[in-house]
């Protein structure tokens, strides 16, 4: 499970935070986090969302990647996809500055409209 958190253009290092924050998870918590996001479905409600969503992916995450980031994108009317390149699962552990210029751009678009 650690192992798809980062890409692999990971170094050493990076694949071992991965391995330590993932062995920090009480496994019943972790488990329980699996299920929840296994049976989420957002289809029945997320077309009457109007608050802007911003979808944030990495374009080598085997789970939730691009394909899903665009399935998400095309539930909600208001939603932004932005793909980290060179990235697994956690963005902000693998591309820390990409993702937080993808959040601070979709904030300032915010504040501008």
């Amino acid at each position: 499970f650690a192992s798809r958190q980062v890409s692999r253009h990971a170094g050493e290092s990076l694949r071992l935070q991965a391995q330590a924050l993932v062995a920090q998870r009480e496994p019943v918590v972790m488990v329980n986090d699996l299920r929840l996001c296994n049976a989420f479905c957002a289809q029945a409600w997320a077309a009457q969302v109007k608050t802007p969503v911003l979808v944030i992916a990495g374009d080598e995450d085997p789970a939730y990647g691009t394909s899903r980031a665009g399935e998400l994108q095309s539930l909600y009317p208001n939603a932004r996809v932005e793909i980290l390149a060179r990235c697994g699962h956690n963005g902000v552990l693998e591309q820390p500055s990409a993702f937080a210029a993808a959040v601070d751009g979709f904030v300032s678009s915010l504040l501008r409209d």
